[in-house]
């Protein structure tokens, strides 16, 4: 899955993952951004800005003896600030599609849509 460079180094960017990006919850255990390396601030741990962008993902885990960068060997979730910049500094082809389940949608107040409509993200919900 991962490609290689001319030096036959692997690359990995977020883009190559087959897994959809999504509008959650920000669970209680969750506390950086992995796009900007920010923790979450305590406004995001509140209604009606509490939603952030998951996606499943290789996280970079360190780097090489050689200096190249290593991967998990899973795919992990990781949360990003709701943000299509902070998104494209993992998966530079990012187009900002992100989905919201038809649950999580149904069940947010008139507050929660507001904030997910200014998201320069283009949201699109599951059915």
């Amino acid at each position: 899955m991962f490609s290689t460079d001319t030096l036959g180094v692997s690359l990995w960017h977020s883009g190559m993952s087959p897994n959809q990006y999504e509008i959650i919850v920000l669970p209680a255990a969750v506390k950086k951004c992995y796009g900007c390396g920010n923790a979450f601030v305590s406004k995001f741990r509140k209604s009606p800005h509490n939603l952030i962008v998951k996606h499943l993902d290789w996280r970079i885990s360190g780097k090489s003896p050689q200096g190249n960068l290593t991967y998990s060997a899973d795919f992990c979730n990781t949360y990003y600030h709701p943000s299509r910049a902070h998104v494209q500094r993992k998966n530079p082809i990012f187009t900002g599609l992100v989905y919201i389940s038809a649950e999580l949608y149904s069940s947010l107040n008139k507050a929660e849509c507001s904030v997910v409509d200014s998201f320069d993200l283009n949201v699109i919900r599951n059915i």
